[in-house]
């Protein structure tokens, strides 16, 4: 593995030895910190933020950490990571007790985000079916024209607020 010229990677990279071999790759002008192909933290501006959930963060939050925030021209977003705690810079054993944490974090994010993958593509694939059996449906209800969505959105309004949705009155 070839190590990085930034003294802050080469520094993440060592402290992180006793996970095992931890890869630290450029993207957006800081680094993603893999282990074992899955990102559970990143560097940005030589600081080190760790992946993590909302009771996860709450404890980076209760160390003294602070969440990364990066901002665009129009807003600022906060990511779901939060900067290692200062005494964990200096102790590599405490830095893994973090990173082993974030690493779970992370290992959830992957498979929950697959679930989500796999219902959208099975979602795509009936999708299509559903839609010709839509219309196939309306035809056999006389209604061959396709509304506007206009049209539509306002005539689901009505239904669900329990008004008659005849056509208005001239």
């Amino acid at each position: 593995m070839q190590r990085s010229s930034d003294p802050f990677v080469t520094f993440v990279e060592d402290l992180f030895r006793e996970l095992g071999p931890v890869q630290c790759r450029a993207m957006f002008g800081g680094y993603g910190v893999y282990f074992r192909g899955r990102m559970f933290a990143l560097i940005a501006e030589d600081r080190l933020y760790m992946k993590t959930d909302a009771d996860l963060a709450r404890d980076y939050e209760d160390s003294g950490s602070e969440p990364f925030v990066y901002h665009t021209d129009r807003k600022a977003i906060q990511m779901s990571y939060w900067s290692m705690p200062e005494d964990a810079l200096e102790q590599p054993a405490l830095a893994r007790r973090w990173a082993d944490r974030s690493l779970e974090v992370a290992a959830k994010a992957a498979k929950k985000k697959a679930g989500r993958t796999s219902k959208k593509s099975k979602a795509s694939k009936t999708g299509p079916k559903s839609a010709s059996k839509k219309s196939t449906d309306q035809s056999k209800a006389g209604s061959s024209v396709k509304q506007p969505l206009a049209a539509r959105k306002s005539l689901f309004k009505a239904k669900k607020s329990g008004k008659k949705t005849g056509k208005p009155k001239k």
